[in-house]
């Protein structure tokens, strides 16, 4: 972390195009096919491979029923399904002060590949 952190901003995000891990990408691309280093930036689980799994996984911790019955907690939060409900519930077992929450970005919802 400390030498992560100790990385100027401009060598992180570089080049003309603004490219995000602009250092990372560069020291790699003698190594890795061009297509792989400069590839755009994914979300984690659709770059790994594992968006089903982890759904599944997610899903196995709440039942229908447990989903129905948070009813009044998704729609403070806006939980759009059992899954999320899931990383909801241990987010805030972590982070149960609400100002952690606010720190939270949202993304559209999108599909597994």
């Amino acid at each position: 972390m400390a030498f992560a952190n100790a990385i100027p901003p401009e060598l992180k995000v570089g080049g003309k195009a603004r490219t995000e891990k602009w250092v990372l990408r560069s020291a790699v691309s003698d190594l890795l096919p061009r297509e792989l280093a400069w590839r755009p930036k994914d979300k984690f689980w659709s770059g790994s491979g594992v968006g089903s799994l982890l759904a599944e996984v997610a899903e196995s911790h709440v039942s229908e029923s447990k989903f129905r019955a948070a009813e009044a907690v998704r729609r403070r939060a806006a939980i759009r399904s059992r899954e999320e409900l899931h990383y909801h519930h241990l987010f805030r077992e972590r982070f149960p002060e609400p100002p952690a929450v606010r720190c939270l970005g949202r993304t559209p919802q999108v599909s597994p590949q």
